[in-house]
């Protein structure tokens, strides 16, 4: 699942990733990642969600989804950097990212959550 606010990110991580192999449940805030996530929980591996948008933060939408789902694990892409996050987040959300970030970069850190949990 990727969650993105700012649409031509959205459209353009979802086709990078359609490339590379991933199918993508893709939303545009918090709260419609939630409603998709319900619907489609057993299809989805890994959320990779950026921290601050609209109608429901990523930190708001991982406690939800964890709380069906324990074991979901999570990406955070952000453009606030991980020190200006420190006391308004716990570390064990899930690996941030700073935007921008390169596709390249995220495919890969995607790879290595996804192996991580098949080890």
């Amino acid at each position: 699942m990727f969650v993105e606010d700012f649409g031509p990110l959205r459209d353009t991580m979802r086709i990078v990733l359609e490339a590379h192999g991933y199918r993508v449940v893709e939303a545009v805030d918090g709260k419609e990642a939630l409603a998709k996530f319900r619907t489609s929980k057993n299809k989805i591996d890994i959320v990779v969600t950026d921290v601050i948008m609209p109608n429901m933060n990523g930190k708001e939408l991982a406690d939800l989804i964890r709380q069906e789902t324990p074991d979901m694990r999570f990406i955070f892409v952000s453009g606030y950097t991980p020190a200006s996050l420190k006391g308004k987040w716990r570390e064990d959300l899930g690996l941030v990212i700073s935007k921008p970030v390169s596709p390249a970069l995220l495919t890969r850190k995607i790879r290595e959550v996804l192996d991580e949990v098949r080890s």
